[in-house]
Formats: structure tokens, sequence, C-alpha cells
């Protein structure tokens, strides 16, 4: 019942479909009347979940017929079970290979059957509650150095194997229609998973030994797991996490290693590091990525972890760029700040929807280049600026009126830009610009309870808005929150 609603990324099971799954899975679950020389008929299903008492059933009169859905009274029950069945299968295959090898015969054809129906519709790493179960019990089943080592050796065969054609087997297990591909990726993904929890690290090299560079398989079938539901491409991005090493420097020998996702800060060299040397040789003159790290949760940890698992180049790319921005201006280059504005239309001032609040989202690290990069002086662009400004600075009051990255560096430009535009005060626009300019800045100091950079960092940018501010003192008041 339990891997019928885990293939099916259900909470719910029918009595239907859980026949046919019993009937494909343990043609000998049940007992049938005629076997026992009684009158009379009970499913398979009833006789299964009749002994089991954490099973809630609903039932409903259809058409004259009694139809039944089935579900778990906890839902962590079942997936602890789903995890047992899954391991208690794996087990059973290690000691058959290590029986059938003592004895130098060949395994029995389609022996794994039962794994290869269970591991292969979705993905373990899709309910946490799977992943750290499973994990719990390989570290029963596999006590030892050399009870681990046996683990891995068939996973890493049978990952091998995966992308060829299976024997076709006896009988069939199809909970629902799915194709060739995600049949393939749900099933590496799974090897991968049990993997990742068997050993400490493994070496993409290890899993293609014959291929040449083990990224272009790597990628080929990685890019099949994107394709996965969203709980189970999210999932495994929590549960396993790919570490590019050695890519620096000239002389270090390059490697890819995956590992079960420890919920660290991520390096963002580990993730994007294998597009260092593509097309580049020689000395690198940027800023080293392995230098750079982003708290786990958030977007830009998860983003870089996909682009680490997928191995995309271009966005990696991307990101070696933005290298810069990430060690000086903050970690959330891909985080979306959600708020509501008035929407204004001038042309119609008089109608009773006139100004409505609108949702709006917008992103602080885009504010802050455009803010250092667009031109500032000019007319046409001086009302948003200012606007950005004042949006970037009132963020810190949905974050507990916090002095950061993104402050810092927002505060930075506004000093320049005000010693820049304070001689064309002359001109109606600059001046009002001036003026709102320092009114916004001064009151975001006011408020600012909790500092993150540090003094010798924040000293010189808060110095250069010390002339233009009403409160002067405002400046120490932020600076002694620096110090303590």
């Amino acid at each position: 019942m339990a891997i019928a609603m885990f293939a099916r990324h259900q909470q719910w099971v029918s009595a239907e479909q859980l026949e046919a799954d019993l009937a494909a899975l343990f043609p000998g679950a049940g007992v049938h009347a005629e076997e026992t020389g009684l009158s009379g008929h009970i499913t398979t299903s009833h006789q299964v979940l009749g002994r089991f008492f954490f099973v809630h059933e609903a039932r409903a009169i259809q058409q004259g017929d009694t139809r039944s859905v089935y579900e778990f009274l906890h839902a962590t029950f079942g997936e602890h079970l789903v995890a047992r069945a899954v391991v208690n299968e794996l087990a059973r295959l290690v000691e058959d290979r290590a029986y059938y090898a003592r004895r130098r015969a060949p395994l029995p054809e389609n022996s794994d059957f039962l794994f290869y129906a269970f591991t292969s519709f979705a993905a373990l790493a899709g309910r946490a509650a799977i992943v750290e179960s499973a994990a719990e019990l390989l570290a029963v089943k596999a006590a030892d150095a050399r009870e681990r080592a046996a683990y891995r050796s068939l996973l890493v065969d049978m990952f091998r194997e995966a992308p060829y054609p299976r024997p076709f087997p006896k009988r069939d297990y199809q909970p629902f229609k799915a194709t060739i591909t995600h049949r393939l990726a749900a099933y590496t993904a799974n090897l991968v998973t049990l993997l990742v929890l068997i050993a400490d690290e493994i070496d993409l090299s290890e899993l293609f030994p014959d291929s040449g560079p083990p990224w272009l398989p790597w990628r080929e079938l990685v890019g099949t797991w994107r394709s996965l539901p969203g709980d189970d491409w999210y999932g495994l991005l929590d549960t396993v996490r790919m570490r590019h090493l050695g890519h620096w420097g000239e002389d270090e020998t390059p490697r890819a290693l995956l590992c079960r996702e420890q919920r660290t800060p991520v390096n963002v060299g580990e993730c994007v590091g294998f597009e260092l040397r593509v097309n580049a040789s020689g000395r690198l003159e940027i800023t080293n990525p392995y230098r750079l790290t982003v708290p786990y949760p958030n977007e830009t940890s998860r983003m870089l972890r996909s682009v680490s698992l997928l191995m995309q180049g271009w966005s990696a790319r991307l990101v070696l760029m933005v290298g810069p921005y990430l060690e000086h201006g903050g970690s959330t280059i891909g985080t979306w700040a959600m708020e509501e504005a008035v929407y204004s239309d001038p042309d119609e001032e008089e109608a009773e929807d006139a100004h409505l609040p609108i949702p709006v989202s917008w992103m602080p690290s885009s504010d802050i280049l455009e803010l250092r990069l667009g031109p500032c002086g000019v007319p046409e662009t001086a009302a948003s600026r200012l606007f950005r400004y004042q949006r970037i600075l009132e963020w810190s009051l949905s974050r507990g009126f916090v002095l950061g990255r993104h402050e810092w560096a927002a505060l930075r430009q506004a000093g320049e830009e005000l010693a820049a535009i304070q001689d064309a005060t002359t001109d109606p626009v600059f001046r009002e610009v001036y003026q709102n300019l320092r009114v916004i800045i001064e009151a975001h100091l006011h408020r600012v309870e909790k500092v993150m950079p540090k003094r010798k960092l924040l000293e010189p940018v808060l110095e250069t808005l010390r002339p233009h501010l009403n409160d002067p003192s405002v400046i120490d008041r932020v600076l002694d929150l620096a110090t303590s």
C-alpha cells in the first residue's frame, strides 16, 4: 500500500489500484475461496489490510458497487514503510550477489524486479521522511566498512547498467503509464540517493569509468532528473550535493564528488568551478569563487546547487561574472522581494479605482546593479533612481531594521550621487532629488537596529554621507552599533 501511494505521488490509493499492484508485485499475497473449499469472496487488498491497524478506509457506493479508498492514519508511517521496502530489497540483492558469487554462478534474470519496480516511478528524495528512514535503516544493515563496500559496489554496478535495456520481465508493474525516460530518471536518481546515504562521497568518474570525461554522460542523465515532478527534483537538491574541486589552479586535478547534503553554507566555487577552465587558460584574474560562500537556506543557495548538479555551463559563467557582487553586495542574487504598491493612473484621478493596490515583485540585486551601473545626474532617470533607493532601504524593515550588504551598497552609491548632484541643485529636478534622498537616508539610519558589515567597511561609506545630513549624529549612532 505504501509503495502504491509513493509510486503514484498520492497520499491515498483506491482498492482497484491496490488490487492491481498486489497482483503484479505479490501475486500470492491473498487466499482465494476456491483454494480453501469455502464460498464467498474477499479481495486480496481487503485480506492484506484487514490485518493492519494503521489504515483508514473510506467507502462510497457508486451505481450499486462499493468502492474503497485507503490512506495511512499518519503519512510518515507510510513513508517509513516505503524506505523499509526499498532497503530490504536492496539488502536481499546484496545477499543474493554474495551467495551466487561464492558459487561462481550468475544471478537469476530479473532478480531485481521488485527493487526496480519500487524505485523507477518516483524519487525517494521527494519526501524527506523517506530519506531519513532509509539512512537509519542502512546504518543498521551496513554497520561496518565491509558491508558498506558491498552495498556501494552493487549500487554503482546497477547505476552503470541502468541506461541499457533490461531483460523483459515475466510480469510487469505499471501503477501509471510512465515513459522510459521518466523511469530511468527516477531509478537513477534513487540509486544516487542510496549511494550518498551509504558512502561518504562518490567520484563521478567511478560512475562513468569508460566514457571519457564523466560530465558528458552525467549531463545527459541528470537532465532527465529535472523533468521529474517538482517535489522530486527539489527533494534531490536537498539530498544530494555535487562538489566541483580542483579547477582554480593550473596544476590541480579536477574532481567532481557526489555527497549527501549536510545543509551547510554553500561554496560558490564548488558549484560553478567546472566552468572556470572552459575556453580559459593560464592564471585566472577574476574573483576566486572558491573564496565565496552563501548561506544554505536561501534562493541563491538552491540556484547554485542546481547549477552544480546539472552542470549548466552558461549559468555557471553568469555566476562567475557576478562574483564581485556575491563578495561585496550580498548573497541574494536570485531572491524576489514581494510587496503591495499603489498604482496611480494620472488620466483617471477622479475614478474610484484610480489608486489600486497591486502585488509587485522585484529583486534587490537588480536595483543595486541599476543604481550602480545606470546613469545618475540625468533628469529622465532621477525619479526612478530615488524610488529604487527608497525601496531598498525600506526593505530592511521587513528583516528587522537591519543594515546589511544591500543597504551598504545602496548607501555607498547614494553618497557618491549626493556629491555629484549637490552642485546641480539650481535645477529644480535635482534640488528635489537631493532633498528627498537626504530624507530617505536619514530616516533609514535612524531606524537601524542591527548592522551587518564590519566598521572598517561601513565607516568610509557613512562619512561620505555626513556632510549631506541634517542630523549628522545619526552616523555616530550607527557606527556605535557596528562597533558593538
